[in-house]
């Protein structure tokens, strides 16, 4: 089926990865409506306690394989068993059977991992330590490197042949989120910050249950990654979603019709506004200005297709009631916003870097963000220093921006994207942090704060733009020639703002300015106590002019 697909493929004059991707997200509709057809949970005349096998029921093999029958109806068991196959049925017929095969064994030797973490006390005994980090931190980087033999499969050893690393990505995803909620689970309260608290794990799933989270139909190919606490409280209808709502096809259509919006956005100008254009002689002859525009333009409309393979996903999502996000404080709007991967309209309107990339492809950020960035710069304690916070803060930022290189590959485009991201959100950062404070005080700049809000969304656009079309290349050459038509401008600004925080001038410019236009403010106040010719006394209390006024 996967060979006929891609004669197919060749019939229609379309790339095969484009009807792979188009057939999954089409048919994640009629699917999740026959999901929604299933049977409901029933609520367990015991109270629900996840059974997880111990030492002493480690022989229960329905336990282990299915869970406890007394607690978890068979409807949820239903529910796991439809995932698994027609995710199964997909995997099998788009790309081939040995890809869903070596998605499914990963699968059982992770969880068979998470078993001994969770049950072999007595080992850490003997070995005189009580931490499980291995755990996590072996999953992260088995999942990472199983992911870099198919990126340098199809992306070094041979390019001509199609790549189904997509499944890949959010397998690592979905493992890594899982294995560090788990770990976390196994840690005090104390040590964990109120969002590693909303995802904690405290029981290892059974396996079907566990296969049925890796296999969601809804988002194996292109996301959303979905937390595993999130999955499970779905599938038995607990936590917030009790409540959930069953008239649920306008907010369906809505995130649908976003998604054929940017589809259509995206195909009508694919040749006019393709990246390569940038590359070429003939738009080097263009003044700046016009291909910097040009630039932003390109670069949304690349976006767009993103946006429309997200939204479709998240539309086929909310069909079937994972997205339900509750209701927001103080009105009766209800939100399908929990499993979302991107805010369009947030992207789109950002000011700094850092918001940009909070609100894109939110799941895989979380991921990173609960595996590497919070790993490595925790909240701050009572030891610790600002200085200390803020050098790891820098670490942190540079290590996750490198995962998320090599969980895209290795096209040598994508290092000069996440390295110079990098860079972009530190300097961002600084510069925001020691400017933006000037135009939010009324007695600074705050009458032009708005011109402030306008010239950092320009600015962040740009910016993001300047680097993020070097992902869509592929290659080094090409990528350096859309930076030689933009002048290098944005690497040239990015050094001398790093010129700036390192030399210390940013903080003493801003204070300096800071202090100018206090003074400033000052001398008109001495001016009004003056000509007014009444004893109103200056701020600081200056009593000779005060004396002077009056008389």
């Amino acid at each position: 089926m996967a060979q006929n697909f891609a004669l197919l493929a060749k019939d229609l004059g379309l790339p095969l990865q484009l009807l792979q991707y188009g057939t999954a997200l089409v048919l994640s509709f009629p699917l999740a409506a026959i999901y929604r057809a299933l049977p409901a949970p029933t609520k367990s005349q015991k109270p629900h306690q996840q059974q997880s096998p111990n030492p002493e029921t480690f022989g229960s093999v329905s336990r282990l394989l299915i869970g406890d029958a007394s607690t978890i109806p068979s409807e949820v068991r239903l529910r796991h068993l439809y995932s698994l196959g027609v995710t199964s049925l997909l995997m099998g017929n788009l790309f081939s059977y040995s890809l869903f095969a070596e998605i499914f064994s990963t699968s059982v030797f992770v969880w068979g991992l998470s078993l001994i973490m969770k049950h072999s006390e007595a080992l850490y005994k003997t070995n005189g330590t009580k931490s499980r980090i291995w755990f996590p931190i072996l999953v992260f980087a088995g999942a990472l490197l199983q992911l870099a033999s198919h990126h340098i499969r199809y992306q070094v050893w041979d390019t001509s042949l199609p790549d189904d690393s997509a499944p890949f990505l959010i397998l690592s995803t979905k493992l890594g989120m899982y294995a560090w909620a788990l770990y976390d689970g196994t840690r005090p309260a104390s040590d964990l910050s109120p969002e590693q608290m909303s995802r904690l794990i405290h029981e290892t799933p059974s396996l079907l249950e566990f296969l049925g989270f890796i296999f969601f139909f809804p988002g194996w190919l292109v996301g959303p990654a979905i937390e595993f606490s999130d999955y499970r409280d779905f599938t038995r209808l607990e936590g917030h979603y009790k409540d959930l709502p069953q008239d649920r096809l306008i907010p369906t259509l809505k995130l649908a019709a976003l998604g054929i919006v940017c589809l259509i956005l995206n195909v009508a100008t694919a040749k006019d506004f393709a990246p390569i254009v940038l590359t070429t002689n003939d738009f080097n002859l263009k003044p700046f200005w016009f291909r910097a525009v040009f630039l932003m333009i390109a670069a949304f409309m690349a976006r767009c297709k993103f946006y429309a393979a997200w939204k479709l996903s998240e539309s086929a999502c909310t069909l079937v009631g994972i997205s339900y996000n509750g209701i927001k404080n103080n009105t009766s709007e209800v939100l399908w916003n929990r499993v979302e991967n991107v805010n369009v309209y947030d992207v789109e309107t950002a000011q700094s870097p850092r918001a940009f990339v909070n609100q894109w492809n939110k799941n895989a950020s979380n991921w990173l963000r609960q595996s590497v960035y919070i790993r490595i710069s925790p909240p701050r304690g009572d030891g610790q220093s600002v200085r200390g916070v803020l050098r790891s803060r820098e670490v942190a930022n540079f290590a996750t921006f490198l995962c998320s290189a090599l969980w895209h590959g290795f096209r040598p485009s994508y290092y000069i994207l996440f390295l110079t991201g990098a860079i972009l959100t530190t300097v961002a950062g600084a510069i925001r942090q020691t400017v933006r404070p000037l135009f939010l005080s009324p007695r600074l700049l705050g009458n032009f704060k708005w011109l402030y809000d306008i010239a950092s969304w320009i600015l962040t656009q740009w910016c993001i733009d300047y680097v993020a079309v070097t992902f869509l290349l592929y290659r080094l050459d090409l990528s350096l020639l859309m930076l030689r038509s933009q002048l290098y401008t944005g690497h040239l600004l990015l050094a001398a703002g790093l010129g700036l925080m390192w030399s210390g001038w940013l903080s003493r410019g801003a204070r300096m300015l800071e202090l100018h236009l206090r003074k400033g403010e000052d001398d008109v106040g001495d001016e009004v106590i003056v000509n007014e010719g009444v004893g109103i006394s200056k701020l600081n209390g200056d009593a000779k002019i005060r004396k002077r006024a009056v008389g």
